[in-house]
């Protein structure tokens, strides 16, 4: 009967400690009213208990009750720690990568799509417009005199030029699925899906209009007073017998007619039947 009684407050003890975890003061609440309970449980049955070693084999069990919780919760926290920290690091690792893919993708001084950025969506733009049989343009420009814009102005006013002269091409792109790009130097990129030469046209003389009234200052210019672009346009229907090396070719050939002509113009690579023989100039 002793032995009985003995377990059932011990499986008491066990139950309310891991319940109630480690704090302290609950603890020590629920060791005292397990021994006031055995107590009464004696006294009420009139069960004559040797007060020493019952006092003996309690503390005794309280303390090792008392252990295995503190073990449990510390193992328990540790655990959930441990989920924190490696939520916190797989968090981190997330924001590092999309800021690595942002740098290998994004142009530092223009804020545009660099020239990795670049080719890999012509890639994938080129084999759509095939599949789709859709034509794809390409617009290909370059600042005017920008030589001479730094020799005079130095270079640090070269780079501010080229980031407002990004930020007007990209101004002037409007739609979410074409993509400005920095080539390299003072030359930049414009791809435009599912766009025919028209289309790539109006785009162009935005860009040449939005260019235009930033009203860069450039006293050495030999077109105008203010720093300018030239934009060559090349229109192509991605097939079999053509290739993305021919389309940048033919848009950088486009580019350099434009710079032959006067520059601050554009110029297609082969003229739509409706505009032949039409001079574009600003």
């Amino acid at each position: 009967m002793y032995r009985d009684a003995s377990y059932n407050i011990i499986i008491a003890m066990i139950i309310a400690l891991n319940s109630l975890r480690i704090v302290w003061q609950k603890g020590l609440f629920i060791l005292v009213c397990s021994g006031l309970m055995a107590y009464a449980t004696a006294f009420v049955n009139n069960w004559h208990i040797p007060l020493l070693p019952a006092l003996h084999s309690f503390v005794l069990i309280g303390v090792v009750l008392t252990n295995i919780t503190f073990f449990i919760e510390r193992r328990e926290r540790f655990a959930f720690l441990n989920e924190i920290l490696v939520e916190i690091k797989s968090h981190e690792l997330s924001r590092i990568n999309r800021h690595l893919i942002t740098i290998a993708r994004e142009d530092a001084l223009s804020g545009l799509a660099n020239r990795r950025a670049f080719d890999d969506t012509l890639i994938i733009e080129w084999d759509r417009a095939r599949r789709e049989e859709q034509p794809l343009s390409l617009l290909f420009m370059d600042v005017d005199h920008f030589k001479l814009y730094n020799d005079t102005y130095g270079h640090g006013a070269g780079d501010d030029c080229l980031r407002q002269v990004a930020s007007a091409i990209k101004k002037a792109v409007l739609r979410p699925a074409d993509l400005a790009a920095r080539y390299g130097g003072e030359e930049f990129v414009v791809l435009l899906p599912a766009t025919d030469a028209l289309g790539a046209e109006e785009v162009a003389e935005r860009i040449l209009r939005t260019v235009d009234s930033l009203a860069i200052p450039h006293k050495r210019s030999l077109v105008s007073y203010h720093v300018t672009v030239s934009i060559g346009i090349c229109t192509m229907l991605p097939s079999d017998k053509n290739s993305i090396a021919i389309f940048v070719e033919n848009a950088d050939a486009a580019l350099y007619k434009a710079k032959t002509s006067g520059r601050h113009c554009l110029k297609h690579y082969i003229e739509p039947p409706m505009l032949n023989n039409f001079y574009f100039k600003h």
